[in-house]
Parts: structure tokens; C-alpha cells; sequence
């Protein structure tokens, strides 16, 4: 559970608990094995956050609702965007990892209205809802994508032609597959 403190936040995950300032504009954290499930989330005030380490998934919910997050910078070793990892991040313009991300999970980006940069070179599968609403979100090529789940794409106004890879072409397009374009 969440305990609010005058201007922080306690976060208890597992045997881990975690305060956040909910002030903190900017976070650096160096050779992080690990993010949890909801440790950034509503630090409304957090804009730029940069980690380092050797995760390779984002905890659910890690930084949900951060309103005024802009930029975010991840490790290369970062494979999985996790359920709901960024969602309502409502100005959130960058995210910069390598070129390992190979799947967004439900809801990843779901919300992020203003995101519009994002490495897409590697990933493989699209969840549910997993950029809706990521209106200036432009996306060139997703050579790998196997897979793309309902509304994945929905009010992606930005999103005018993308090159799929040819396994994909033989996805069975129709009444299950609403991608909300």
C-alpha cells in the first residue's frame, strides 16, 4: 500500500519500500537492478528521468500519471515496456532505450499525448490500448512486429503509413483486430 506523507511518498513493494519526493523534478539513479511496480507513479512534478542499470523490464505502473514527465532515458538492456509503465504521462515527448524492446504490454503508453519519439526498431508485440491515445506519436517502421493487440494504435492521428515486417502481413485482419486508426 501507498501511506502520504506532507511532501512525499511511501511505496511498499515486496520487502522493498521506496519514498519519493513528490517534488522531485528531475531523478539520475546508476546501476539499478530493478523497477518496481509503481515507484515513480504521480510524482507529478518529475520531468526528466534517466536510469541506468541492467533491468530489462519497467515495473507496472512504475511511472504512471508523472503528468509533467517530458523525457525519460532507460538502459540498453530494457526488453519489456510493462502494463500501464508510463500511462497518462500526458506530456511525455522522448523515450530513449537501445534497440532491445521487444514488446509493450497493455496500456503501456497509453494517454501520453505528446509522445512522439520512440525506439521501434526491435519490438515484436503491441498489447491492448498499448500507445491509444499518443496523439503526435510517429512510428516509420516495425520490421519485427508479430503481434498488435485491440485499440493499440487508437487516436494516433500522427500515425500515417508504417512499414510492417512481412510476418505480420499475414495477420488476419477483421472484426478481432481493431486497431482504432
Amino acid at each position: 500500500g501507498d501511506k502520504e506523507y506532507n511532501n512525499g511518498m511511501e511505496t511498499v513493494q515486496g520487502k522493498y519500500i521506496y519514498y519519493m519526493p513528490k517534488t522531485l523534478t528531475t531523478i539520475t539513479l546508476i546501476n539499478l537492478e530493478l523497477v518496481p511496480n509503481y515507484m515513480f507513479e504521480n510524482c507529478v512534478y518529475l520531468e526528466n528521468i534517466i536510469l541506468d542499470g541492467y533491468f530489462d523490464t519497467t515495473g507496472a505502473w512504475a511511472f504512471k500519471n508523472c503528468t509533467n514527465l517530458i523525457n525519460v532515458s532507460l538502459p540498453h538492456t530494457l526488453s519489456i515496456y510493462s502494463d500501464y509503465s508510463f500511462a497518462d504521462c500526458h506530456n511525455l515527448i522522448t523515450v530513449n532505450t537501445g534497440f532491445n524492446v521487444s514488446s509493450v504490454e497493455s496500456n503501456a503508453f497509453q494517454n501520453c499525448y505528446k509522445l512522439a519519439n520512440l525506439d521501434t526498431k526491435n519490438i515484436i508485440s503491441i498489447d491492448d490500448y498499448g500507445f491509444q491515445n499518443c496523439y503526435e506519436l510517429v512510428i516509420e517502421k516495425l520490421d519485427q512486429l508479430e503481434f498488435v493487440g485491440d485499440y493499440a494504435f487508437q487516436n494516433c492521428y500522427n500515425l500515417k503509413t508504417c512499414h510492417f515486417s512481412e510476418s505480420f502481413r499475414n495477420y488476419p485482419f477483421g472484426q478481432e483486430l481493431e486497431l482504432g486508426i
